[in-house]
């Protein structure tokens, strides 16, 4: 059964200490653990049958880092081409797309909304847990600065500034002990894991993570297998 963001607090012994929308300062200096979500009642499940991914943030991310890859995405006369087990020197020699080869191509940004797209889980209301041992605050305030692309000062859950109605977006969050910060993000994390519906993981194009969408991993080593490669300037 998907969670709700009072039931992923409680389950975890922790009373949700504020709320803000999106863009809005947290009121805390401590360290702590943060939860975005659809919602603005943290009792309620609110889910999107599709992920409201923006064409034009894509397309502006895409511009912004050109060397955005996917998995099985080359370069073609200066197009990028996806291509299953194709004779790329043959397709070269094509002089327009017309050639009948065993081949479909896509511009980069389509195909990065149809892999973002294809890790929304639609009946869950969370879309990222993060944490912090410094500052809520500072560390809120860093991920809202941070343009998508860059990779400093917050680049972790970037998915997440791909989406239509970012700025109704919600964040909870409550503090904690400094050591105690990431200890709690990866049982938040756990605990949403454990709640995904059998309807989501028969959407995900990772089941074996179904993490909140913004979330790459739980723990070293448990990453998404998504392919989205060379995402951030360097």
């Amino acid at each position: 059964m998907p969670t709700s963001v009072e039931q992923i607090f409680k389950a975890n012994g922790k009373e949700i200490m504020g709320q803000v929308t999106w863009g809005e300062p947290i009121n805390c200096n401590l360290p702590g653990v943060y939860v975005i979500a659809i919602t603005d009642n943290a009792t309620q499940i609110v889910g999107l049958d599709e992920a409201p991914i923006s064409n034009t943030k894509v397309n502006e991310w895409v511009s912004y880092v050109p060397t955005i890859r996917l998995d099985n995405e080359r370069f073609l006369n200066g197009r990028k081409v996806y291509y299953d087990d194709v004779d790329i020197e043959s397709l070269a020699r094509c002089s327009s797309f017309s050639c009948s080869l065993p081949y479909m191509w896509k511009s980069t940004s389509e195909r990065l909304i149809e892999r973002l797209k294809s890790f929304w889980l639609p009946d869950e209301t969370i879309l990222y847990i993060g944490m912090t041992g410094s500052s809520l605050r500072r560390r809120v305030q860093d991920y809202y600065k941070t343009k998508l692309g860059d990779p400093k000062p917050h680049s972790g859950g970037h998915w997440i500034k791909t989406l239509e109605n970012l700025g109704q977006l919600n964040i909870y969050w409550t503090a904690t002990e400094k050591p105690e910060a990431k200890i709690m993000e990866q049982a938040f994390l756990r605990t949403f894991v454990e709640n995904v519906s059998k309807k989501s993981l028969a959407h995900l194009s990772d089941p074996n993570h179904p993490y909140p969408f913004a979330n790459i991993e739980l723990t070293k080593g448990t990453k998404k297998n998504h392919g989205i490669r060379l995402s951030t300037n360097h």
